[in-house]
């Protein structure tokens, strides 16, 4: 089963909804709609796998959707429908899911059928109160350790501007 939260149609539009409803799959695909935030983790704790829906824009690959970042803090694997860019780069370098073309239907059907594996076999399975296992080469990535980069970096402006 599939739930979503937050925005799946854009403002005005209902496209998404209206072929959940088209396609009989009100069972299968539950759109949960805006939630507050600690609502919203709460259900990405209680997920099996999490879905990042990048966008299609050739230079979508260019920036990380802040997201990504709580996926990682939450430590489910993810699946990532997404074009190369920064945040897939990020997901392969940690091994913290699969990450395919979301034009490709093979691609992502063969995603779904090895996380289905690994889940199935109990690899990767985590029980959704558990706290997340952040891993430690993601830390860089935990916003205490980039606050105190930046002040690093700061500081060593502020030396050089002395000087």
């Amino acid at each position: 089963r599939s739930r979503f939260a937050g925005v799946v149609d854009d403002p005005g539009y209902s496209g998404n909804t209206d072929y959940v409803h088209e396609l009989g799959l009100e069972k299968q695909v539950e759109i949960l709609g805006h939630l507050p935030h600690s609502k919203a983790l709460e259900a990405l704790k209680s997920a099996d796998i999490l879905i990042l829906i990048g966008d299609t824009d050739p230079d979508s690959g260019s920036y990380i959707p802040g997201k990504l970042y709580e996926y990682m803090a939450i430590g489910h694997p993810i699946l990532a429908l997404s074009l190369s860019g920064e945040s897939t780069q990020i997901i392969e370098k940690f091994n913290l899911g699969e990450v395919v073309d979301p034009s490709s239907l093979e691609q992502i059907k063969s995603a779904i059928l090895k996380l289905y594996g690994q889940w199935s076999t109990g690899n990767r399975e985590r029980d959704g109160n558990e706290e997340p296992q952040v891993r430690p080469s993601t830390l860089i990535y935990e916003r205490k350790e980039q606050a105190r980069m930046l002040a690093a970096l700061m500081d060593e402006l502020a030396d050089d501007i002395r000087r």
